[in-house]
């Protein structure tokens, strides 16, 4: 498009050479860019922001009485149980929404970096599949399993279809013990920050209230929404530096990144970090 416009003398791919650069391209199917580790920082951004979300949220059930799954059938049973002969008074309230995290206090958690991976608990069972979020409780004996993605917004589904494929052995593998019961849950939000329309009731599923999962959900479209973007202005930048702490205390006049990820080149966050603090990505990377 840009070069159809006048702004550029070629079509190609700056990067890795594509003859034809569109933006589907540069946001998230250019060789070069994945390789280096661009996709994965925009990845990681939105995922240190669920695994903060689930920091706060996780010691708030620990520390409360467990809600037993008996008693509320029994509690549901008895508000809607009408006697021979009897009418109901009164309509039947409507049921809380119970999540998942409601059923037990000893929740644990475990979040999949690149540069910190983690092993899969053994005691649910021996596997090498990282997944990037794993909440378990032994109490309950249930194994919740989050993979993010940020595919393009025409590939979301496609998206889904592949996480829940590549896990589906291991779900069934944990579900098999008769011990363990396992729930997989797939949060994808667009390269363009479009969010899929099941994440938030995903959020909802985990414990979150309405409004927590709005926010998150508000929260991590922004995000990615941003790394796009720096992603995108980075898209000329092709040098393959690594030296980023050194560059970083080199640049004091700059907005500052807390980067993890050590496959993020210095000229990639040269480009980022000269943004205005107000377009740089929120999340443990941030300014």
């Amino acid at each position: 498009m840009l070069k159809l416009w006048g702004y550029t003398s070629s079509a190609a791919c700056k990067l890795c050479g594509v003859a034809q650069c569109t933006l589907h391209h540069l946001l998230v199917n250019c060789k070069f860019a994945r390789e280096q580790g661009r996709y994965l920082w925009r990845h990681d951004s939105a995922l240190q922001h669920i695994e903060q979300t689930l920091e706060d949220l996780i010691p708030h059930f620990n520390s409360r009485k467990p809600t037993v799954f008996a008693e509320v059938a029994r509690r549901d049973f008895h508000a809607n149980f009408v006697r021979a002969g009897e009418k109901q008074k009164r309509p039947t309230p409507t049921k809380a929404k119970r999540g998942l995290l409601e059923f037990a206090n000893d929740w644990k958690l475990l979040v999949d970096y690149d540069h910190k991976k983690i092993t899969f608990p053994p005691i649910i069972v021996a596997s090498a599949q990282r997944p990037d979020v794993v909440l378990w409780s032994s109490r309950s004996r249930t194994v919740i399993l989050l993979e993010l993605t940020c595919p393009a917004e025409e590939g979301i589904t496609a998206a889904q279809i592949r996480k829940e494929s590549r896990y589906h052995e291991l779900i069934n593998e944990i579900n098999e013990t008769k011990t363990w019961k396992a729930h997989l849950l797939t949060v994808e939000v667009g390269a363009r920050g479009l969010v899929a329309s099941t994440t938030y009731r995903i959020f909802r599923v985990l414990g979150l209230t309405a409004p927590q999962a709005k926010s998150l959900v508000k929260a991590l479209s922004e995000i990615v929404v941003r790394c796009s973007y720096a992603i995108y202005l980075a898209h000329g930048l092709t040098m393959r530096t690594t030296s980023l702490p050194d560059f970083l205390e080199t640049q004091s006049q700059l907005p500052r990144f807390q980067i993890s990820s050590p496959s993020v080149t210095t000229e990639f966050v040269a480009c980022t970090t000269s943004l205005t603090p107000q377009i740089c990505p929120r999340s443990n990377f941030q300014v």
